[in-house]
């Protein structure tokens, strides 16, 4: 019964009908208006000690309005729809608007009409709304039986999300989508642990199962951890820890970014960046993705776009304001006024077959980094940062782990992911480190020569 509750509230109409009313009247006020819906399920579940402490459903929604007119224009986020007056909405958005300054970059809308009904399969699952099936499966994860894994920690959740759009141009759309997050911290002891990330359409036991049965296998091999020696090493990225760098990348592959001079790549359309072998591109109408969309934040239908490949800058997230900057067209890449790319995908044509003990076989001596926190810049439009290791980190000498340490600050340059590149690996998958908000799907990805220094 509470299952169909959350069903028939998730595909409610209340949020349309507001949407719908509330064009209509700020299209007597301004020429251009867009209104971005959006309706957002979650079931989160928290667990420590091999305990649930937290289980929590958060149900929200929400209107991000963006009204031009005259050179000047307004982007307004107004939440708990359901709650809120339409003419209090309306008048809101002229008090704000009033008070705003005429801008030399005007805005004009894409020169697009119709509308954006588009299904992509298998990117919807009726399980996000069962809880039975996510109790079964916190069950199986807490009662794991490791070897080396003492005590578990982590996340589950059920996420689900509605869009919808509706313009004074005539552009309307909807899409949903689901997915679910497994996010896991095996500890051996209080300073000895891994960490593992799954997020995806489906719920698979086994797939589960395997991720706990890595970290176990990993914790195995470490007995105590010292601090890192410092140096330059060639580095082994987990699918997590790349992913993570990944999301940073892709800020810089932003057309906003570009035009600004804010990005390394700046100036670099059609130029080498990278290996010959990397592609990286996205695709938000890929089928089985925990991440879709089937237009943007304009009513502009996505499409696959590619990045970098064959060493070479092609292509970057390009709205309809930025695209006309660079006498380009939008590649269905809206924010409004910062695109930003769709999940990330980051592939090699010459990957080596396997997955962790491959990688590590295949660089020979370095180390393996598992996880990264706290990334920050040091320099955007130079692209130098640096992160912090997160959990064990492996020495590797001989193809072999040869030890294992903590502490390490990994310094490089966002550059490096696609022009350092020793060997990428062939099995891959969709990643969500903690600290971002978009996923990727990378597999083991190994750089050379990296900086690694004490991070405390």
């Amino acid at each position: 019964m509470v299952e169909e509750i959350y069903k028939y509230s998730f595909e409610g109409i209340y949020l349309e009908e507001f949407s719908s009313k509330l064009l209509k009247k700020l299209s007597e006020f301004f020429d251009t208006v867009i209104l971005n819906s959006y309706l957002s399920y979650s079931q989160r579940y928290r667990f420590s000690n091999n305990l649930i402490d937290v289980s929590k459903l958060v149900f929200t929604d929400h209107i991000d309005i963006f009204v031009e007119k005259g050179g000047k224009y307004l982007s307004l986020k107004v939440s708990n729809v359901m709650t809120k007056n339409l003419e209090d909405v309306v008048s809101d958005v002229l008090n704000q608007y009033s008070v705003k300054y005429e801008v030399e970059e005007r805005y004009s809308h894409p020169d697009v009409v119709g509308e954006i009904y588009d299904i992509v399969p298998q990117t919807f699952n009726e399980d996000v709304f069962n809880e039975d099936r996510h109790v079964d499966m916190l069950d199986m994860i807490l009662n794991y039986e490791g070897r080396n894994v003492k005590r578990l920690s982590g996340v589950f959740s059920a996420e689900a999300e509605k869009h919808i759009i509706m313009t004074s141009y005539n552009v309307k759309g909807e899409y949903k989508s689901s997915r679910f997050l497994f996010r896991v911290r095996g500890f051996k002891d209080k300073d000895i642990s891994l960490t593992d990330v799954d997020v995806s359409v489906d719920i698979d036991p086994s797939r589960y199962v395997n991720i706990l049965n890595q970290i176990d296998e990993g914790l195995g091999y470490v007995d105590y951890i010292s601090t890192v020696d410092e140096g330059r090493y060639n580095v082994v990225f987990s699918p997590q820890a790349f992913g993570n760098l990944l999301f940073y990348m892709g800020y810089l592959l932003s057309g906003y970014f570009y035009v600004r001079n804010m990005s390394p790549f700046s100036g670099m359309l059609n130029s080498d960046v990278s290996s010959p072998d990397i592609c990286v591109y996205d695709d938000p109408r890929m089928e089985g993705a925990p991440d879709i969309a089937t237009f943007d934040e304009e009513g502009i239908a996505t499409r696959k776009t590619i990045y970098i490949e064959d060493g070479i800058l092609k292509d970057l997230a390009l709205n309809t304001l930025i695209a006309r900057k660079l006498e380009r067209e939008s590649n269905g890449h809206a924010g409004i006024i910062t695109p930003f790319p769709y999940p990330l995908i980051y592939e090699s044509k010459n990957s080596v077959k396997g997955g962790f003990n491959e990688m590590i076989s295949d660089v020979g001596k370095g180390i393996y980094i598992s996880n990264v926190w706290y990334t920050r810049f040091a320099n955007f439009r130079e692209g130098s940062l640096s992160t912090l290791q997160r959990d064990v980190g492996l020495y590797i000498d001989d193809g072999e782990v040869k030890g294992a340490f903590t502490g390490a600050r990994i310094s490089l340059n966002i550059k490096d992911l696609v022009s350092k590149v020793i060997s990428v690996s062939s099995e891959s998958k969709w990643v969500l480190p903690w600290d971002v908000w978009s996923p990727a799907k990378t597999g083991y990805v190994a750089l050379e020569d990296i900086e690694i220094t004490t991070g405390f």
